[in-house]
């Protein structure tokens, strides 16, 4: 299955999964703003009163940041709600300290009621290395124009990273000098960035002036130049394919 149709399940997994805050109210999107998760409901909690700061637009949110302790167990205890179908409530800090206009939630408890136990294996949406065996992180949010998914680790942060899916560039039309004449020998790159040509990963490496030949519109020229030695690479994250999106097992 291809990433995007995988990321589109991921974004419905979080869209139709519903639990309750304060007042029964239930959860349409998780989303993060650089290091803020906002919690966004389907209907304004009318039986709550809003601290002032509150506008009409963030009626119907709340925010949690991930550079605090508490602001992480919020998050996690969400995504615990969603995958058990428990009840979440959130107790409000009284102001809007995160982003202007939302209310931030000051600490949050999931309800479990009798004979309803929590599962002992919880799923959620994952990031996996290319292997598609070896867990990233957690995904919290997913940016669907640019293939973007934002996900948290283990290890503490400031703020979630990130992995951009790569787009398919062909080794055939990122190369530009060669090392000889008439386009032969060692082939170069006109940076050093990693892209991915739908097989493997590349590069390039060692960077070297006075080449001798340029490929251009499918002709070779010979044109001294200067580029980056053509190399297979692994990706930082994803090892040696691109990362796979699924849920957890």
């Amino acid at each position: 299955m291809s990433p995007r149709p995988i990321a589109t399940l991921l974004i419905l997994f979080l869209y139709l999964t519903t639990f309750s805050i304060d007042s029964d109210a239930s959860i349409v999107s998780v989303k993060v703003s650089d290091q803020i998760i906002i919690l966004e409901t389907a209907d304004p909690a009318r039986e709550r009163k809003h601290p002032s700061c509150v506008n009409l637009e963030g009626e119907n949110k709340w925010t949690a940041s991930l550079l605090t302790d508490s602001g992480r167990a919020i998050y996690t205890l969400a995504m615990l709600a969603i995958n058990q179908h428990k009840t979440l409530t959130i107790e409000t800090s009284g102001d809007c300290g995160d982003i202007e206009g939302i209310e931030r939630a000051a600490s949050a408890h999931v309800a479990i009621q009798q004979n309803q136990p929590l599962t002992s294996k919880a799923t959620y949406p994952g990031l996996f290395k290319g292997d598609g065996k070896t867990l990233v992180g957690r995904i919290i949010s997913f940016e669907p124009r640019s293939d973007t998914f934002y996900f948290l680790t283990n290890e503490p942060a400031t703020r979630p990273q990130f992995y951009a899916h790569p787009k398919v560039e062909y080794v055939s039309n990122m190369i530009t000098h060669y090392a000889e004449r008439e386009c032969k020998g060692k082939a170069y790159l006109p940076s050093n960035r990693i892209f991915f040509d739908g097989i493997r990963f590349y590069k390039g490496g060692e960077h070297k002036t006075n080449l001798l030949s340029r490929r251009s519109n499918g002709k070779c020229y010979s044109i001294k130049g200067d580029g980056y030695l053509l190399e297979e690479a692994e990706h930082p994250i994803c090892g040696e394919k691109p990362c796979v999106a699924r849920m957890t097992e």
